[in-house]
């Protein structure tokens, strides 16, 4: 810290207007990984602010509760683009891509399981039949 306040430096990145952007989608489970990984880098392939080189990458995360997560890192030029506006730009043409092809991108969910009580002897119940 005593170097950065007695000394004089250059910050690198301050004159350069490329900047990573970082998305996270999620999946259904009951679709492919490997089809959806594809569709994802078609959408960054041809996605006009997205920048051709450094090369965008795409990875699978994580198997979330709900879903099967990637990781989406592209290189966007500030100077042409904001970051919401690529955001924006690069998620219309994700789900785009996922409609057409069936891919659900599904909402959390949870499971309940009420232990000691069946289907019949929780409609009985409700119904006041004994």
């Amino acid at each position: 810290n005593a170097d950065v306040i007695s000394h004089e430096f250059t910050n690198w990145t301050h004159s350069d207007s490329v900047v990573r952007m970082k998305l996270e989608v999620g999946i259904s489970y009951d679709n492919r990984p490997t089809e959806a990984r594809r569709l994802i880098q078609e959408a960054l392939a041809v996605e006009p602010l997205v920048l051709k080189t450094p090369t965008p990458r795409v990875w699978l995360k994580e198997y979330g509760d709900s879903s099967v997560n990637f990781l989406i890192l592209y290189f966007i030029d500030m100077s042409t683009c904001t970051g919401w506006e690529s955001k924006s730009a690069v998620l219309f043409a994700i789900w785009d891509r996922f409609e057409a092809a069936g891919i659900k991108i599904p909402y959390p969910h949870r499971e309940i399981i009420m232990r000691g009580e069946g289907p019949e002897d929780s409609d009985k119940g409700k119904l006041g039949i004994s």
